[in-house]
This record gives structure tokens, sequence and C-alpha cells, in this order.
């Protein structure tokens, strides 16, 4: 696999994306702007507007270009300013982890997000996988939601600032469902971005880590560092689909997949929100009335076992490829 491969045809681009990528000593290998072939690579960058497939096999994808007189579109990477940025990108592309990390972030408040990250972390489970489902920043609420709030284990206060041993880590998280718990409580936690440690030592020695994401996450670069797959989370109706359009137009750099919960009366149909956010469905989720009843009950995510919640995360899993790993 190439490390970064840029597709331009520049010399003072591509000078000075090898310079920044060399303080890392990550090699750049350049192809011609006619290149549309799919090209194995960890990150791919592209210098020019041209024909998005040959990127499909990377894990990352970025357009970058050079501070001039004309303006860029708001997704470049304007270097040499985000030459900090792109060597993140670049290093994060190329780590090498056991496991596939998604990230699950709600385009709004009440769209069940964190609902939906306990469900793929419990099919991943049930399926074989060794998984751990990680709490954002935030207020702490996956402790409540899956009835763990007594359980013996870490939670996120009780971690070393510079990590824990991956094998020591991963036995001394609270379970549930055969899934190992990364949450916090009511004290302060440092969060996702000041974890690498932490989530380097989780990502080793798991199958599968869902991230269950705030906005703030997004916002700190947590999925730029560690997401292979960003499943953003909303409704069908107008307000729902308008804040997820403004969240999808942050995650330039990620590989993004919208998950609709629906249908809502007077909402949108699937390919409207697709045409609206710019961005293809990769599960749409019926609704299931009985959940949240259940939820208030003390049930926790997937234990209606025929529900459309767990179809939904069984689709989506398989959806990613990461059932078949």
């Amino acid at each position: 696999m190439i490390p970064v491969a840029l597709r331009s045809e520049d010399p003072e681009l591509i000078e000075t994306v090898r310079s920044v990528l060399a303080v890392s000593s990550i090699p750049l290998a350049v192809f011609p702007e006619s290149t549309v072939e799919p090209v194995v690579a960890g990150l791919t960058l592209d210098g020019g507007a041209g024909e998005s497939g040959w990127r499909r096999e990377s894990r990352r994808h970025a357009r970058v270009g050079l501070r001039t007189g004309a303006p860029l579109a708001r997704d470049v990477l304007v270097l040499p300013h985000a030459a900090e940025e792109l060597l993140g990108l670049a290093r994060a592309a190329n780590r090498v982890l056991r496991a596939k990390v998604l990230g699950v972030v709600g385009a709004a408040g009440g769209v069940g997000a964190s609902v939906f990250a306990a469900a793929l972390a419990r099919v991943g489970s049930e399926s074989g996988l060794t998984a751990s489902l990680v709490e954002g920043e935030g207020n702490p609420a996956l402790a409540a939601l899956l009835e763990v709030a007594y359980s013996p284990g870490l939670r996120w206060p009780d971690l070393p600032a510079a990590g824990a041993e991956p094998g020591h880590l991963t036995a001394s998280l609270p379970r549930w469902q055969g899934v190992r718990l990364l949450v916090g409580d009511d004290r302060r936690s440092p969060g996702i971005a000041n974890s690498e440690a932490s989530l380097t030592a989780l990502a080793q020695t798991h199958d599968l880590v869902v991230l269950d994401l705030q906005r703030q996450d997004v916002a700190s670069g947590v999925t730029k560092r560690w997401c292979d797959s960003v499943l953003v989370v909303t409704t069908s109706g107008v307000p729902a689909v308008s804040a997820t359009r403004a969240l999808c137009a942050t995650l330039t750099t990620e590989d993004v997949h919208l998950i609709v919960r629906g249908p809502t009366k007077a909402g949108m149909s699937q390919s409207e929100v697709t045409e609206m956010v710019g961005v293809e469905i990769l599960t749409f989720m019926r609704a299931e009335r009985s959940l949240p009843g259940g939820l208030d009950r003390g049930l926790t995510p997937g234990d209606h076992r025929r529900g459309p919640l767990l179809k939904a995360a069984r689709a989506t899993l398989g959806g990613l490829g990461v059932l078949g790993r």
C-alpha cells in the first residue's frame, strides 16, 4: 500500500506536500492529473477537481492547494498553513491497528445516535468480533442507557494520561453484552481527543471499536485522526436534515455515511435527503415504536431481538464490510 498518493502536475504543490511529509519520513507517490484507476493508498490527495474514482481504495482522502490570489474551496487544505493537519491525516491513514474504528454522531439531539452506536457494538460482539464502545465528550449517558452505572471497572477519569498496557486496559473495563465499555461518570473526563494512548490500546486489542461521538469531538478532530468511517445519524425531518447538511460539510476528509431514522410526518424522501446533504444513505431504519418505552423500563439497545434497530445495525456493519473481515 502506498502511504500517500498525490494527483497533481504542479511542481510547487508537489514539493510543498513532500516537504510536509518529510517531517515524519512519510514517502509521497505522485500521479498525473489524468489518473482515474483506483490507487491503494493510506491517504490520497487531489491538487485539482479530477475524477473521484481513483481514491476509492484509499483509507483517507483530502484536497490540497497553495495559498494564492485565487480563492479555494472550503474543503481544500491550504498549504503551508494546514501543514499540521495534513501531517496528522497522513499519520492516521497509515497507522496500523487491528480494529475497524467507526464514529457515530447525531446530526441533532434526540435522533438516537448513542442507541445506534450501542447496537452496532452489540451486533459486532454477537457476530464473533471483539468489540468496544467508547463514549465521547459531553454529559455521560451511556452508563445509564446500558444499565452499567454500578458495574465494576475503570471509567474515563480512572485512566492514566500515559495510557495503560493494552491487555490490562481491556480486562479492567466494564462489560455489557460482551462489549467492553469505556464510559464516563460524574467526574471530569479527559475526552477522546486527549487520550490517544488509551484509544490505541483498545484498537490494538479489539476487532471493532465504536466511538459514540458528540459534535465537539468532531470539532476537535477525532473523526479525522481515528475513524475509518463516520456514521451520521439523523431523521428525515427538514430541521434534522438541515443540521445533517451543516455537520457533513465539516467532514471533508472522512468516509461519511448517513443512517436515517424514519419516516417522520412531513419528512423528506430518501432521495431528497441524499440530494440535500450530498452524502449517500447507507441504512434507512424504520421507526421502532416500542423502543423509547422499552428503554424507560430498563431494556437496553438490542434487547428487542427482531426490531428494526438490530436489523439496521446488522445491515450497516455488513454494508461497511465489517462482518466479513
